[in-house]
């Protein structure tokens, strides 16, 4: 059996409790997604808050003393947790700073920040930017060396329709929500 059909159908059996969710329950309201090996709970009611970079400086003094986990220029408040109870909802995700929304590492409770962005891998540059059309998306990174590509969309509910699509491509490998964090103590 040709070792791309083997990884192809890895990765379908990977992304299918993602691509259920992806019809169940529009992005921030519930549920878990997959990124690599790890799987992370959506923290809908976490307000995330653009610093400037002196604010920034100064949290990272003292990374518990506002209650917040810092990462990069962005504070994330949890304000009520990871929404385990079906049906929790935030009022609008996109209401966050540049669109981000938190989420927390079901392993090692490490808070990430999740933007509209996927990464993907086992794709060339022309696939990728012929994936990225179709689907609405933009690339923002490819390289032909490491077969990878990250590409943009206007937001979460985009990113994640866009999933399937890419993960349907025979030359694709893995895709998945790009996750942005920092070595954290979980909270």
């Amino acid at each position: 059996m040709n070792t791309n059909m083997i990884r192809l159908a890895l990765t379908a059996w990977m992304l299918a409790p993602t691509l259920a969710l992806a019809q169940a329950a529009p992005v921030g309201t519930e549920g878990t997604f997959e990124a690599g090996e790890s799987v992370f709970r959506w923290m809908p009611q976490a307000q995330i808050i653009k610093q400037t970079a002196e604010e920034a400086e100064l949290a990272s003094l003292d990374p518990a003393g506002d209650g917040a986990t810092h990462i990069g220029r962005y504070a994330i408040i949890p304000d009520g947790g990871d929404a385990r109870a079906p049906g929790a909802a935030m009022a609008s995700p996109m209401g966050n700073a540049d669109g981000l929304v938190a989420a927390r590492n079901e392993k090692n409770g490490a808070i990430v920040l999740v933007p509209p962005r996927l990464k993907v891998f086992g794709i060339t540059p022309a696939k990728a930017q012929a994936l990225a059309r179709q689907t609405g998306g933009k690339v923002t990174l490819a390289s032909n060396r490491s077969r990878s590509a990250y590409v943009l969309f206007s937001d979460l509910e985009a990113a994640r329709a866009a999933i399937g699509v890419f993960s349907a491509d025979p030359t694709v490998e893995e895709v998945s929500f790009d996750v942005i964090g920092e070595l954290n103590r979980p909270q």
